[in-house]
């Protein structure tokens, strides 16, 4: 007796592997969107929770303001630590904040005096104003794609008593 052996091709089809190399670019190409996305995300995240900690520390800034008598003022200087006497001749004291109408001035000098952050990251442009027109600060990150005109936050000082600053976000190039 005599066995007969089939002789059998193993492997895979042109349109096989065609089909597969299609697959994975069209899954490459949808995760690559979605990464774009959580970048995008990222970027705006960040800009979002510096606008909560300004508001928050331009309506602590006012409280005090409001203590001390300064909130109706052009111009004027609040201590925001506690027993701290303010020295007016001493204006890079890091406890004594400028104030325009009770809440601080539109510059990078008065700002970073209110809150916590790693100067590092962050890159600003100071517009300064004149005596009835309030400055403009603008902020953005360093990693991402922000600069002066896109994906930054502006903090334009308050106009006249019983204005709050406006913070804003410019989602633009994000």
């Amino acid at each position: 007796m005599s066995r007969k052996y089939q002789y059998r091709e193993t492997g895979f089809t042109l349109i096989e592997l065609i089909l597969v190399v299609t697959l994975i670019g069209i899954l490459s190409a949808t995760a690559l969107q979605k990464y774009i996305a959580l970048d995008v995300s990222a970027n705006l995240a960040v800009l979002q929770n510096m606008k909560a900690t300004l508001e928050t520390a331009t309506s602590l800034t006012y409280n005090k303001s409001l203590l001390a008598g300064n909130e109706s003022k052009l111009s004027g200087l609040v201590s925001i630590q506690q027993d701290h006497l303010i020295d007016s001749s001493n204006l890079n004291d890091p406890f004594v904040v400028a104030t325009r109408y009770g809440y601080p001035q539109a510059v990078w000098s008065e700002i970073i005096k209110t809150i916590t952050l790693d100067k590092t990251d962050w890159l600003y442009s100071d517009q300064l104003g004149a005596i009835d027109q309030p400055g403009t600060l603008y902020l953005w990150t360093k990693q991402g794609p922000g600069s002066l005109s896109s994906c930054n936050i502006s903090y334009q000082g308050a106009l006249d008593s019983g204005f709050r600053p406006q913070i804003t976000i410019n989602e633009a190039g994000c």
